[in-house]
């Protein structure tokens, strides 16, 4: 049985790490932890080398994701600010205030993203006009999982109670839903076409759907552990 071995390990923070993202060009990792005062940091992919420590967040860091055009970073998390960092500099904006937001996600165009706020429900924040452009219709309580299909035209998202749901960005409407997981699902990724969206969770399982029409195409076999 092949054994795999980390190509790196790298160490910096102090407390549990709790996100991850690569950059649109591969090259920057940032992680975000339940350290205090520097629960960001950003790495060197090839090196292992920490690049940069970006201070801001005074709570444990929930969910980080990398606008598509790779020129900025959000974070948020416990201490209920959502911040949007630039990445060249380092310098970061407070974006967001008295919120409690688990996940987000950037469409294509980096102009909007949305928002999984355990209060409010789903947003979809302008970037440009820096407002909420549209709640989109709530999901049960629990952190959610989001995607953009690669058109930027759906908004996939994934509950706790095992529904993956599948929205038209431009308007909000749902447009499918399935609850074929048995558990939460926490991990969603559309293909490169965007035909295609897989879903995993705590279940164990592995789905592939087919976005046009939502059924389900194939149940990939239990996994040893469920997945992240």
């Amino acid at each position: 049985m092949a054994s795999h071995q980390a190509e790196q390990v790298v160490f910096g923070h102090q407390s549990l790490v709790s996100c991850l993202a690569f950059s649109p060009d591969g090259k920057l990792l940032p992680s975000g932890s339940f350290d205090e005062q520097a629960s960001v940091k950003l790495w060197n992919r090839a090196t292992g080398a920490e690049v940069a420590t970006l201070r801001g967040h005074t709570k444990p860091v929930y969910t980080l994701a990398f606008t598509p055009d790779g020129k900025y970073l959000a974070t948020a998390g416990r201490d209920r600010v959502l911040r949007l960092w630039e990445v060249a500099t380092g310098r970061p904006q407070r974006l967001l205030a008295d919120n409690n937001i688990e996940s987000l996600a950037f469409s294509p165009d980096s102009r909007t993203f949305v928002l999984w706020d355990l209060s409010q429900g789903l947003l979809l924040w302008d970037m440009v006009e820096q407002r909420v452009r549209r709640t989109l219709p709530r999901h049960p309580p629990g952190r959610v999982a989001l995607a953009f299909s690669p058109d930027g035209k759906t908004l996939a998202t994934g509950g706790y109670e095992g529904t993956v749901c599948f929205f038209e960005a431009a308007t909000g409407d749902l447009r499918l839903s399935d609850r074929n997981h048995t558990a939460a699902v926490n991990c969603l990724a559309f293909s490169p076409n965007g035909k295609t969206l897989a879903s995993a969770g705590f279940d164990k399982k592995v789905k592939l759907w087919q976005t046009t029409t939502g059924r389900e195409l194939l149940t990939l076999p239990d996994q040893r552990d469920r997945v992240r």
